[in-house]
Parts: structure tokens; sequence; C-alpha cells
């Protein structure tokens, strides 16, 4: 059998069984973006963010996050339209299918863009690793519980910011400085999660030495993904403005204050409470204290990636820079160490000593997923 056909058969397989686990639980979060999405269909794009009276709350993540949910809420829709007229129109057509599609329908189609985008980090560790390994690693990620609990039971999307992340970091990889920009352009419009890895990326790029006229097409495709998907949504000269304080004000800051927003990170440790993270350590504030020591560990890394001469530490750099900024940032939800995994999963093919921190990393943090979740139910836990 043939390493490809090996792969769709493994692809399809994680692809049944990411479908089977969607009715399992349905995440709040689910909640807001599908009612964000069903709003933007409902008031279109223009001042959707300045709008008030939303179904559950204002929404915090980027325009091109809102514009995806908006497209399933437009699958939705259409299918429910579909399915009454073959209702009415069709004699032998099943009626529970439509009882089925009230009660399931949302949340499948809510949660498939994040499944095909899990799927799609497999297939694409296999088209970087190739052969029998890449085929193996593949196959790590895929029953990596990480990312099915994230994808096909909590419903999250950090699988598909991730997914646009590794296309950057791989273009860099192969030196194609203005397809990385743009695809980095596009994660940032998706989700700001991977801003952490702005410093590394430019490190990286500066070690291309590409001529001056690569750099400026780069930052041209760059403003060019940003207008496309950011003035819809503000068609007025200071968009630029508008989107800066829109991302300092709303996005980044986050709706939870604290040390630690179930994390279990360095913070965690200190207090597990909710302890706001303005709150003082030696009379420095938890938030300054979390960002020197990240600040510090980038340095790090950005020193070892600037010595280094062969480019499979890339991965790896990036993927520690996650680790880093998940242990010691506040504020840290427990689904941010997820950009860690992948690029994990990749270094494994050259540092085989990684698979016993990448075992124990896993298991922990599908515990620390299911800690706030709590899902499926066992009365035990």
């Amino acid at each position: 059998m043939s390493a490809k056909l090996c792969l769709s058969i493994l692809l399809v397989t994680a692809l049944i069984f990411r479908i089977f686990l969607i009715p399992v639980a349905r995440h709040g979060d689910l909640n807001n973006n599908t009612s964000w999405g069903q709003l933007l269909l409902e008031r279109g794009p223009v001042d959707f963010y300045e709008g008030k009276l939303w179904t559950y709350s204002a929404p915090n993540q980027p325009p091109l996050y809102i514009a995806t949910f908006a497209f399933t809420a437009f699958v939705q829709n259409s299918t429910n339209s579909f399915l009454h007229w073959a209702n009415s129109h069709i004699p032998v057509f099943p009626s529970k299918t439509i009882w089925w599609f009230d009660s399931f329908g949302e949340l499948y189609i809510a949660k498939l863009p994040g499944i095909l985008a899990d799927i799609a980090i497999g297939a694409f560790i296999y088209f970087v690793i190739k052969g029998k390994k890449g085929l193996v690693l593949a196959a790590v990620w895929l029953v990596n519980p990480v990312s099915w609990y994230n994808s096909a039971i909590w419903g999250g999307t950090d699988s598909i910011v991730n997914v646009l992340g590794l296309l950057s970091i791989y273009f860099l990889y192969k030196k194609d400085l203005i397809k990385s920009a743009i695809f980095f352009a596009l994660s940032f419009m998706f989700k700001g999660s991977l801003l952490v890895f702005a410093p590394l990326f430019l490190l990286y790029a500066f070690k291309l030495h590409q001529p001056i006229t690569v750099w400026i097409r780069a930052l041209f495709f760059s403003a060019l993904v940003f207008l496309v998907v950011a003035l819809p949504f503000h068609p007025r000269p200071d968009i630029f403005v508008w989107f800066f304080r829109l991302y300092t004000e709303r996005f980044l800051p986050g709706e939870i204050g604290t040390l630690t927003a179930n994390a279990f990170n360095m913070w965690w440790v200190v207090n597990p409470g909710a302890v706001l993270d303005n709150a003082l350590f030696g009379g420095v504030s938890a938030r300054t204290i979390g960002l020197v020591i990240t600040t510090f560990c980038a340095i790090i890394l950005m020193w070892k990636s600037y010595r280094s001469k062969f480019d499979i530490p890339m991965w790896l750099s990036f993927g520690l820079l996650s680790f880093a900024s998940f242990l010691f940032m506040t504020r840290i939800h427990e689904r941010y160490l997820y950009p860690f995994f992948p690029l994990a999963t990749i270094t494994l093919a050259f540092f085989p000593w990684l698979w016993i921190p990448y075992s124990i990393l896993s298991i922990s943090q599908l515990l620390n997923l299911y800690n706030l979740f709590w899902a499926p139910g066992i009365p035990s836990f």
C-alpha cells in the first residue's frame, strides 16, 4: 500500500472519528461564535463591531474569525431551507431529518471548520516530513487528544489559526518571504494568538537576506490582506487607527484579567484563584513579571536561532516560544498551548528525545482542557 493511500485512509478515519465526537458536548464559546455569524449576515459588516444588543457578548475576535462563522451560518440557513423545500416537494423525503437538523445541524456545521483544519494539520505534517516517518507523525498528531478534544468536543478554532501560522513558518522555511507574510497576516486577521511569534518571525525573515524589493512586496501583500478582510467592516480612511484600537482594546486584553485563565502554568502554582494580574509581587505587577520572563526567553531563542546554521531548529524555536508564553504570561487560557503541539510533532522527526516530554505534555494538556469543560461528564471526576 502506497504512503499516499495510507495517508488518505488515515485522514478519512480521523475525520470520521471527530464527526462522531461532535454531539458529545457544546461549549459556551460556540454560542458566541454562531450568534456573531448570524448577526453578521443580518446586520452586514459595516460598523458590525460598534453594534449593540448582542445575543451573548460583544464580538472580541478579528474580522476573519467572524466571517468564518458567518459562512457556517450561511451554510446552516441554506441547508435548513433546502431540507424544508425537500420535505414539501419530495414525497419520500424523511421528515425526521428536519427534526435532527434542528437539534444538531448548527453544532455539526459550526464545529466542522475547526475539525477540517485539524485534519489539514495532519496532512501538513506528512507533507513536511514525508515518507514513513511523516505518516507516523501525522498519525501521532491526529490521535493526540489535544487535537481532537479541542476541535470535535470543545468546538475550538485554534486549529484554524494554527494552519495559517504553520503555512507561514513553512514558507519562511522555504525562503519565500512573500507567501510567508501573507499567511502570517491571515492568521493575524483571524486571531491574535500567534502574535507571540512575531519577533522570531522577523528574525528568520531577516536571515533570508532578501532584497528590499521582496520586503516591499511582502509588506504590500500583507497590507492588501488586511484591507480585503477589514475594509468591509470599516470602509473609512481611519481604518488602520480603528483596527489598532480594536485589537489593543478589545481583542488582545481578553475578558478575564486574572493571573491565569485556567492554564496550568506558573501562575496556577502561584495562585489558581481569581486574582487579577495587576497584583504586586515584590513591588512589580504579575503581568509585568510574565512579560519580562517571556521576553527573556524570546531573546534567548532568537539568539540561538540567529547563530544556528541549519534550518531544522526553526520548528523547535517557534514551539518553545509558544511554550514559554503559555508558562509565564498572565491571562492565559488552557487552549493557548495548542500552537506548541503541531510544531513539536514535526520536531519529533529530528529530535527523538522529545517523545517523553511530548507525551507528558499531551496528557497534562488534555487534563487542563478537561479541568474547565468537564465533557464528557465523568461523575467520579
